[in-house]
C-alpha cells in the first residue's frame, strides 16, 4: 500500500531509470549497441519500466506495493548503473 506522494516517487524513479538506460544503450561502447536506421534499439528493461510506469499511473495507491516496486527499480538501475561506470572506464 502506498501514499499518493510514494506513487509520485515511483514514477519519478522510474523515468530517472529509464534516462540512465537510454543514456547507456545509445553510447556506442555498449556492448549491446543497436543502431539500425536512426533507431537505437532499446533494451527490454527499459520497455519493461516503460509498462510499469503506465500500471502505476493506472491503478489506486492502495494498490502500489511501494517497496517492492522500489526495490525492483533500483536492481534494473543498480546494473544499468554498473554498465555505465564500466564503459566510462574503458574511455578514461
Amino acid at each position: 500500500m502506498a501514499t499518493l506522494m510514494q506513487k509520485d516517487i515511483l514514477i519519478e524513479y522510474i523515468a530517472g531509470a529509464q534516462a540512465l538506460i537510454f543514456r547507456v544503450a545509445s553510447n556506442p561502447k555498449y556492448q549491446d549497441f543497436n543502431f539500425d536506421n536512426g533507431i537505437y534499439e532499446l533494451p527490454d528493461d527499459y520497455r519493461s519500466l516503460g509498462k510499469l510506469k503506465r500500471d502505476i499511473y493506472s491503478i489506486d495507491p492502495s494498490e502500489v506495493d511501494f517497496k517492492s516496486l522500489s526495490n525492483q527499480i533500483k536492481l534494473t538501475k543498480d546494473k544499468f548503473s554498473l554498465i555505465e561506470n564500466k564503459i566510462l572506464n574503458k574511455i578514461n
